[in-house]
């Protein structure tokens, strides 16, 4: 791989090692990437998909909860949902096989354990969230202004660096349990600060 396409493959991420076999904390695949400049296109849409599947590592569902596949809904027809597809072709997630639903209407947030809700939802934001509030769904963005307004997991960038916040109190009512290592790592956005 050329060193251009290698950096342009990479993101600073300070918090979730996202490539095969990097764990540079030892903390079982937290840790830093670093690259010389920002992914764009596809290739970011596949670094925040592996963000979204390294979170589900992190994050304990109720379980009775949990059925026989994991169910990941993703709004609209974005990059981030596309490679969300991909990786559930060759993963598993808690144990089980991946399958990615898209999703058009606000409901059908419930009827899955994760949710992304790109940027171009923001419209359907409050009934999305309504939707899902209660439930044992994880809902995950990558907008500003998304967990505040009651995302649990919020990509978000710093100029080259690609974080996220966390609304914890939000996902302590949809009764999910966060790891303290994700919770050190992340932004916590609300009232649980």
């Amino acid at each position: 791989m050329s060193r251009s396409r290698s950096s342009r493959l990479a993101l600073v991420i300070p918090a979730i090692a996202i490539a095969a076999g990097i764990a540079a904390t030892g903390t079982g695949g937290l840790g830093t990437v670093a690259a010389a400049e920002a992914a764009d296109g596809y290739e970011e849409a596949l670094v925040k998909a592996e963000f979204v599947e390294r979170f589900t590592r992190f994050v304990e569902w109720p379980r009775d909860s949990l059925g026989s596949s994991f169910v990941i809904g993703a709004f609209g027809d974005d990059p981030v949902g596309r490679a969300l597809g991909t990786l559930a072709s060759s993963r598993t997630i808690k144990d089980r096989p991946v399958e990615v639903r898209r999703l058009s209407r606000a409901a059908e947030a419930r009827s899955c354990h994760l949710v992304w809700i790109p940027s171009g939802r923001r419209p359907d934001l409050p009934g999305i969230l309504a939707s899902a509030r209660g439930q044992p769904v994880l809902t995950v963005g990558d907008s500003e202004g998304f967990a505040r307004a009651g995302v649990h997991i919020n990509l978000v960038r710093d100029g080259d660096r690609l974080g996220f916040e966390i609304n914890l109190d939000e996902a302590r009512r949809s009764g999910l349990d966060l790891s303290s290592k994700l919770l050190r790592l992340g932004t916590i956005v609300g009232d649980a600060r």
